[in-house]
């Protein structure tokens, strides 16, 4: 039997050890039990006297159609329909399965951080095709985010340190239709330092029986909680409450923060909230306030004591299902850390209004391979996220070519699992260049003919750009994108349609675009009337064989978009179809790794950058292209023969000119601070030296060695192609969630000496906001100094 295992065959059943006069924190979803054991109520249930073994969920959901956690038939609860995607995942009874809830959530109260526990008489090798399976079988607003193995004295309820929550109000007079099952409505302007002062009396150890709810305040066992942080924080129209506790009673969390909006309505003074908290009597809350509604609720996290987490190495690994488990390519394009791969440079550009760019290889390199990303966060996606819950109304951003533009979309659902997205972008730089030259005459001289005058420039065409898309995800594990970009400017519309194929090793892509946008070397930017790429690549690793397999067609012949200055294009958007192929492995190194203990019951604000770290890893991998197509297309890649030091190979039966190379690319990572203090606890440097061509290096190499030993002086030459392309990334909390980030390239200039020979390349400079709520994701505000582009972006790393 696996260590893991729940019970023993010698030994008697373990009766759990809940009291059935505790009442659920925030409230029980049963209304016939309120919290109190019953024949339906699994968590009463002992534990099974035959060997098993615990698995432990990590569950998100929407609670606005359902009666809480507790489970009961009718109406629907959270926990009676995760027991029947159970009961249909692993075929075992109701009964056996002893599923426990960490929190009793109740109705219309949500969760992104609800944890739970449940046995089975059986081990799995495995963990993501019953996740898949539990997600397939639940509906839609729920999600098992993560499941993974569990220790045998892990319990979902007793074994937690501290659970987060927060309550969202929307303190403005016109309530956002698209916040209302999410937040709760106060029309009456609060006083936020006022509540932040009376929210700061609820920290510390006090008993809390006034705020729990008055049918239970004569029956609860231990009303003595602690509450670790109450924060009130300023969000736009939103203000949101967060507090953390080692528990909390029945209708605690809204019942405090009930009496919090009538402080911060300036009806009570902040005083009044020691003076209830000593009458230990709800009754007396009773004459001040009443709770608020529970769809401003959410759980958000839930902390375990630590060694009630460790598990043996010999468990099945963690599933973190599609969305989490999938490769990063969520991970910022633009700017990236240094440790990404060859095949993970994508651009993210404000020319267009999808946002995004491919690369393309140099004359001499065949790296990077331009290939499609499969799935990411389109623009679309983003800008909606940042509206629905960071406030942000409107998105900025500038580019030469647009200018400084302001965006913003609006989402239609039309199934559960496909929505369309009108995506508009106004040119605010433009409307106020044209509005300053209108002369005085012509603006008038009463408030009509100024708001008439106004109106004439909103009606200039080339001041908007509109976006439509669709987003349908397809069973099992497919999606299809398909969108139109259009700009007022131009009689250009921007059509992109990518669909995607998970695979349980593999993914599968297929990217059609007309025009496509493509970056060469030099940051010239080109359209190509139409572009169409297969791509077949391995799933993400952290180490280990990887390989890319793609076909790549273009039609018409490459343009510099807008006002470029005229170059030539580089051969591969030439006419023609294309083949391309790279196998690389990849091994990583771990120098160092902090043993400090992270600070408790403080949630990191990015789970990935908190662990101090000095790391390395190197990349060592092939790759081949093959071009196919008219005299134009063979003649300009067979012009770059003289100066590849590759493999190449001229088929004159089958007209194409194949070129093969070598390459390779160490990285480096150092980081000092776990990212969860509110000030300088995050220093972050990364470094990338990447090889494009191992046969060039090699070459250099060997001139630089027969220079030496003949005792010459080195040739230029020689040096040149044994350097390779250097990328630096540092990254440094200023406050809380925020922090600075410079990512840039390094080229040396032979020609110069001393610190003249080093030449900073293509910077980049950007402000992070951390969403901590989220585990791993930010809001990112980048500039580029060279091409002059401004974006805000979102990020995500899904864990």
């Amino acid at each position: 039997m696996r260590c893991w295992a729940v019970g023993s065959p010698v030994l008697p059943p373990i009766s759990l050890p809940f009291s059935p006069i505790i009442p659920s924190p925030n409230g029980a979803s049963s209304s016939s039990s309120r919290g109190f054991p019953n024949a339906e109520d699994s968590s009463y249930i002992t534990e099974p006297p035959f060997p098993s073994f615990k698995w432990r969920l990590l569950i998100a959901y929407d609670g606005t159609r359902y009666a809480g956690w507790q489970y009961q038939r009718s109406p629907p609860t959270i926990q009676c329909l995760i027991e029947e995607a159970l009961i249909g995942a692993t075929k075992l009874e109701r009964k056996d399965l002893h599923l426990v809830g960490a929190s009793r959530t109740d109705k219309g109260v949500h969760a992104w951080g609800q944890v739970a526990h449940f046995v089975t008489p059986f081990n799995y090798d495995s963990l993501e095709s019953v996740h898949a399976a539990l997600n397939g079988l639940l509906p839609v607003d729920i999600r098992v985010r993560e499941m993974s193995p569990a220790a045998p004295d892990f319990h979902a309820r007793f074994s937690t340190l501290s659970k987060v929550y927060h309550y969202k109000i929307y303190n403005g007079t016109i309530m956002d239709p698209f916040q209302r099952c999410y937040t709760y409505h106060c029309v009456y302007k609060l006083n936020y330092a006022a509540m932040k002062e009376a929210a700061n009396y609820f920290v510390g150890k006090h008993d809390f029986s006034a705020f729990t709810n008055a049918a239970h305040n004569n029956r609860v066992v231990n009303p003595v909680k602690v509450i670790f942080r109450f924060d009130v924080i300023e969000m736009g129209a939103l203000v949101q409450l967060e507090v953390e506790g080692s528990g909390f009673l029945y209708r605690q969390v809204r019942n405090m923060v009930g009496l919090l909006v009538q402080i911060g309505k300036e009806a009570l003074p902040p005083e009044v909230v020691p003076k209830i908290l000593a009458s230990r009597d709800r009754k007396e809350l009773a004459k001040y306030a009443s709770g608020v509604p529970p769809q401003g609720l959410c759980l958000v996290s839930i902390n375990y004591k630590e060694d009630h987490l460790k598990l043996p190495s010999d468990c099945p690994g963690t599933s973190l299902g599609e969305g989490e488990g999938r490769r990063r390519e969520e991970t910022m394009k633009k700017l990236r850390w240094a440790m990404d791969g060859f095949w993970d440079l994508d651009v993210s550009t404000s020319r267009t209004l999808d946002g995004s760019a491919s690369p393309v290889p140099s004359p001499f390199h065949l790296l990077p391979l331009g290939l499609s990303r499969g799935v990411r966060l389109s623009r679309a996606k983003q800008i909606d996220f940042m509206q629905s819950f960071m406030v942000a109304p409107f998105v900025p951003s500038y580019s030469p070519s647009h200018g400084f533009s302001l965006q913003r979309v609006f989402s239609i659902p039309f199934s559960d699992s496909g929505s369309i997205t009108l995506l508009g972008q106004f040119n605010l730089q433009k409307f106020m260049s044209s509005l300053m030259k209108t002369g005085s005459g012509e603006m008038g001289q009463s408030f009509s003919s100024f708001i008439q005058c106004i109106g004439r420039h909103l009606y200039q065409r080339s001041l908007y750009a509109v976006g439509i898309s669709a987003d349908i995800l397809l069973p099992p594990d497919d999606s299809l994108m398909i969108s139109f970009d259009g700009y007022g400017d131009s009689d250009i519309v921007r059509t992109k349609a990518v669909f995607h194929r998970k695979f349980l090793h593999h993914d599968l892509t297929m990217e059609a675009l007309s025009p496509g946008l493509f970056m060469d070397k030099s940051g010239r930017y080109w359209d190509v009337p139409s572009s169409l790429v297969v791509d077949l690549g391995s799933a993400a690793s952290d180490s280990g064989l990887s390989y890319h397999l793609s076909m790549h067609q273009n039609t018409g012949f490459p343009s510099p978009l807008g006002s470029e200055p005229t170059h030539s294009a580089p051969f591969c958007l030439f006419p023609g179809l294309s083949a391309k192929a790279a196998f690389a492995f990849k091994k990583n190194f771990e120098i160092w790794r902090s043993n400090a203990k992270k600070l408790k019951m403080v949630q990191p604000y990015d789970i990935f950058l908190s662990t101090p770290h000095v790391s390395l890893s190197a990349i060592i991998g092939a790759v081949a292209t093959s071009y196919f197509g008219d005299d134009l297309v063979r003649s300009a890649a067979q012009g770059s023969l003289a100066e590849f030091k590759g493999f190449y190979m001229q088929t004159s039966r089958i007209r194409s000119t194949i070129f093969a190379d070598l390459f390779t690319s160490i990285s480096f990572s150092a980081q000092y601070g776990m990212f969860q203090k509110k000030y300088l606890d995050l220093t972050r440097f990364s470094a990338c030296m990447d090889f494009h061509s191992g046969s060039k290096f090699l070459s250099g190499s060997m001139l630089l060695i027969d220079d030496l030993s003949n005792s010459r002086h080195p040739k230029t030459e020689a040096v040149k192609a044994t350097l390779p392309n250097a990328r630096f990334s540092i990254q440094q909390q200023i406050a809380g969630p925020v922090s600075f980030r410079a990512d840039s390239g390094v080229a040396i200039d032979l020609n110069k000496a001393g610190w003249d020979l080093l030449r900073v390349d293509e910077p980049t400079f950007a402000l992070e906001y951390a969403l901590q709520v989220l585990g791993s994701a930010k809001a990112i505000a980048w500039y580029s100094p060279k091409h002059r582009e401004f974006m805000v972006e979102l990020r995500f790393y899904e864990t």
